[in-house]
């Protein structure tokens, strides 16, 4: 998977029952729309609040160039996701990832919260999913 985009993005929400993260770039008056990055079974974080711009991708194990890019986790389940913003690499270590386009309020969560009414919600336009 590979994502790009030039907007602002920010550290959202992370629910820690269900070890979601939340990355969004928020609609405004000039665009209409939000961007969520879904993260789910989360095991490590390593990015900044905000994001000006970012590059998405996952790292499949034995690719990277560096010792960075190794799972950080032995079990075959998590991915690495390296995400680019400003020249620099950061990663999440996760099961899987979504990126959707929706028009949910500021303070509505794409994530999902399990309730019998979850799978009603509309999230948006999926744009990438991985794996």
């Amino acid at each position: 998977m590979v994502f790009q985009s030039d907007r602002c993005f920010q550290l959202w929400q992370y629910k820690v029952s269900h070890k979601q993260l939340l990355v969004r770039s928020p609609r405004t008056l000039k665009i209409q729309y939000n961007i969520d990055i879904i993260f789910w079974g989360v095991g490590a974080v390593d990015i900044p609040t905000t994001l000006n711009g970012l590059t998405l991708s996952d790292v499949a194990a034995g690719e990277g160039s560096t010792a960075d890019d190794a799972p950080t986790n032995r079990s075959s389940a998590l991915t690495r996701f390296r995400i680019t913003s400003g020249g620099r690499r950061y990663s999440v270590t996760a099961i899987g990832s979504q990126v959707f386009r929706n028009h949910l309020d500021i303070f509505e969560s794409s994530l999902a919260d399990f309730s019998e009414n979850d799978g009603k919600r509309d999230r948006g336009d999926l744009l990438a999913s991985a794996p």
